[in-house]
């Protein structure tokens, strides 16, 4: 502390300074500090909340679709794929109706791939196949949580249902309150948005049932509409896949008659008449008689399955040097059961 007249130092418990006896004055008293003023809160008018809207629960109608059409995409593409591995496979099987079968077999292949896309990804962790993944959409049980394999798959052939009756089980989706489609309402699932929380979810969805029974029922109803395929597709393509080979492995049996058919020739020239001048042994498994017809034409009349009694033709005809060229037909044959190098109406020269 200093004097304020001559600017000495005072002790603190002086009141006259000992240089110039100048009274010394008290400091001033500091005031209080007040906190700073706030401004008044206006509250806000009725009906305009500043708080933002949550954000919906459910995935509308067209991201729904947007989703399904990159799905069916990604899909084609795959069976695609396979159906080209397979007929590349099957190609290189020398064998008859190789073809044939490789398309059956890309058929279902392809419903095989669909539903094994749908169930795994949607029962995963991720709950949603590659398009819900893109548009931020899941699919979830009434409590928000994962669903199995078993639901999903339910989920996936109960689309047969929401396809009926021009697509309208599909088209729910734009109006039910929960935009759920009619193969969600059977199977007891929900699409939703990502960032959907599961509270909210548990909370709007209190009381529903999961409808068990019915997902077990569509499961069944499924697993019948796969065998059905199976059986629809396959097996008519297997059978005829036999019927070919057989009749193929006939005309190849019977070689030992065209060799002595065309010794026959180059001897006498003239075409034999008697075919146990050309066959004296036993004939094939699968042919109930073999004749020589008009022309020489070696006829063998088939003896199994849906070509019981039915011809196969093989029909000569002489060339320049002495030589004969075969010709295959089947009038009377389907062209689908006739191996390659055999027509219906017309030989195929050998």
């Amino acid at each position: 502390m200093f004097c304020s007249r001559c600017g000495k130092e005072l002790t603190s418990e002086a009141l006259y300074c000992a240089h110039c006896g100048a009274p010394v004055a008290e400091p001033p008293a500091t005031p209080p500090a007040t906190p700073p003023a706030t401004p008044p809160v206006t509250p806000a008018p009725p009906g305009l909340a500043a708080e933002r809207p949550p954000a919906p629960l459910y995935a509308g109608f067209w991201k729904r679709f947007a989703a399904y059409l990159i799905d069916w995409v990604l899909i084609v593409v795959a069976s695609g794929v396979l159906g080209m591995a397979l007929g590349f496979g099957l190609g290189l099987w020398e064998v008859e109706g190789a073809e044939g079968f490789a398309g059956g077999l890309g058929q279902l292949g392809g419903v095989v791939i669909a539903w094994l896309y749908y169930a795994l990804m949607e029962s995963g962790p991720r709950q949603a196949t590659l398009g819900k993944q893109a548009l931020s959409i899941r699919v979830t049980d009434y409590r928000g949580g994962r669903i199995g394999f078993g639901r999903a798959s339910a989920r996936y052939f109960a689309q047969i249902l929401s396809a009926l009756l021009f697509m309208v089980g599909y088209l729910m989706a734009g109006w039910t309150r929960r935009k759920q489609a009619l193969h969600d309402l059977v199977a007891g699932c929900l699409v939703v948005n990502r960032e959907a929380p599961v509270e909210a979810l548990r909370s709007d969805n209190a009381g529903r049932s999961g409808n068990g029974g019915l997902v077990g029922l569509v499961v069944v109803a499924g697993a019948i509409l796969i065998a059905g395929m199976v059986a629809g597709i396959a097996l008519p393509l297997y059978q005829d896949y036999m019927v070919r080979g057989r009749i193929g492995a006939v005309v190849a049996q019977v070689e030992p008659a065209r060799r002595a058919f065309e010794e026959h020739y180059a001897r006498d020239r003239s075409m034999p008449s008697n075919i146990a001048d050309l066959w004296n042994r036993e004939l094939p498994e699968d042919v109930a008689a073999m004749t020589i017809g008009p022309g020489g034409a070696i006829e063998l009349v088939l003896g199994f399955g849906p070509v019981e009694g039915r011809k196969i033709v093989l029909v000569p005809s002489a060339e320049a040097g002495g030589r004969l060229a075969w010709t295959c037909g089947g009038p009377e044959i389907e062209p689908r059961w006739l191996p390659d190098g055999c027509a219906g109406d017309q030989g195929a020269e050998r």
